[in-house]
């Protein structure tokens, strides 16, 4: 605040300065020197403003760059939860295959999904995993194959029929 009010009394005397020197004879010459020194005063007087615009073009930046990361957050919770969707698919897989190749089972008479926790979106906590066999896979021994899989998984197992 200072530098602005020194630098309106500078240009308030330069102007002055500036205005004795005209001779008075020149009315014109003085009308015009009077309308420059007014246009200089009114930028000086006027100048605090031009650092307030320049502050809301911040506070725009400001807004735009938190949407933004707003945005960003959103889809990198997106993408998180792809993988981890993505990855207990491959982990039913798996275990789905795993079942297919040990008891000859068909591919569309075994049912494999998951119970996770979501302490952390970063890590898979399988609670529980829980298979469901139909058609011929319903004939076999559910506890022989949910002891198979918990001494395989180190989970608890769900063997269901239908």
């Amino acid at each position: 605040m200072d530098a602005y009010v020194n630098t309106l009394l500078t240009v308030s005397v330069i102007c002055g300065i500036i205005n004795s020197f005209l001779p008075s004879s020149e009315k014109s010459l003085k009308k015009y020197a009077g309308y420059l020194m007014g246009l200089v005063m009114a930028v000086v007087i006027l100048s605090p403003l031009s650092s307030f615009v320049g502050g809301i073009g911040s506070v725009k930046e400001n807004i735009k760059n938190f949407t933004d990361n707003l945005m960003i957050e959103e889809k990198t919770d997106n993408a998180n939860k792809i993988i981890v969707n993505a990855t207990e698919k491959s982990i039913c897989d798996k275990i789905k295959n795993m079942l297919i190749s040990k008891y000859n089972f068909e591919d569309t008479d075994v049912y494999v999904s998951l119970e996770t926790e979501e302490s952390n979106e970063k890590i898979i906590t399988i609670k529980k995993v829980v298979v469901t066999l139909t058609n011929k896979a319903s004939w076999s021994d559910a506890d022989r194959i949910k002891s198979y899989l918990e001494n395989m998984i180190g989970c608890d197992v769900s063997v269901s029929k239908k």
